[in-house]
């Protein structure tokens, strides 16, 4: 009976870890945790730990475990080292949309430290908004241009509707 009951805590555990660990590889956020290099007291560079497959596939990084952030992407923005070191200093988790000009994507970004400060990691989780922010721009440059047509027709009276029948624009011809 001893045996069973040292056996129960262990499997609990591991039962626990696979849960977490399918969680982890079928989620639709890409998912990392970085470790912070410190030389001195400054924060040089952020180490990946762990990632999930959304975060490959998201990114387009491939698995980019044990290398760097300056290994991989060489001329990344410096914000990004401010906004994780400062997670890192003050344990306060934050979020924001953010374009990472090396890869030409858009993502959504929540960083949090993870453990505590002496251990220097960060848990990120991330989204690709690069589908909808080109899909805003788009719309944006639909309407300047839209503006420009009615702006410029001077003989003839032009209403633009929306589906329901409703009045959105019209010119002064």
């Amino acid at each position: 009976a001893d045996l069973i009951d040292q056996r129960q805590p262990e499997r609990k555990v591991s039962e626990s870890e696979e849960r977490l660990r399918t969680l982890f590889n079928s989620m639709s956020e890409a998912f990392v945790v970085k470790e912070a290099i410190v030389e001195g007291d400054e924060i040089t560079d952020f180490r990946f730990i762990e990632c999930n497959p959304a975060f490959m596939k998201q990114t387009g990084l491939g698995d980019p475990r044990g290398r760097t952030m300056k290994a991989l992407m060489p001329n990344f923005e410096h914000f990004w080292m401010e906004r994780y070191a400062q997670v890192l200093r003050t344990g306060i988790p934050t979020q924001f949309e953010a374009h990472i000009a090396p890869l030409d994507r858009w993502l959504t970004v929540s960083v949090s430290r993870l453990g505590s400060k002496r251990r220097r990691r960060l848990a990120i989780v991330l989204t690709n908004i690069t589908g909808l922010k080109r899909a805003e721009a788009a719309l944006r440059d639909s309407k300047n241009h839209l503006q420009l047509v009615l702006g410029s027709v001077r003989d003839y009276g032009i209403i633009t509707m929306d589906a329901k029948g409703g009045v959105t624009g019209w010119n002064s011809g």
